[in-house]
């Protein structure tokens, strides 16, 4: 059986200092239990990506505008979403 991710993004869009990028802030949970995916991919851009910490929450920066971010964990369905990043 594959589970669930639910992404939540917490925060889009803080300015950072070079202009033209915004942060985004999030966190990934199992949409079952509530519980935290520690260790969980979070992919953006080309060939970007980062982790989720032990508590499930993550963080990049990236270029304004649009952004494709896709959520993996082995067991889970895979999480795609489109954002847009303003700065």
């Amino acid at each position: 059986m594959t589970r669930s991710l639910a992404a939540l993004l917490i925060t889009i869009s803080f300015p950072c200092l070079l202009s033209g990028q915004g942060e985004v802030k999030g966190r990934v949970i199992d949409i079952l239990t509530g519980d935290p995916v520690a260790g969980a991919y979070v992919i953006y851009g080309k060939n970007r990506g980062t982790a989720t910490n032990e508590e499930g929450y993550y963080s990049f920066s990236a270029d304004s505008g649009a952004c494709n971010v896709t959520f993996q964990f082995i067991g889970y369905k895979t999480l795609n979403r489109r954002i847009i990043i303003r700065d």
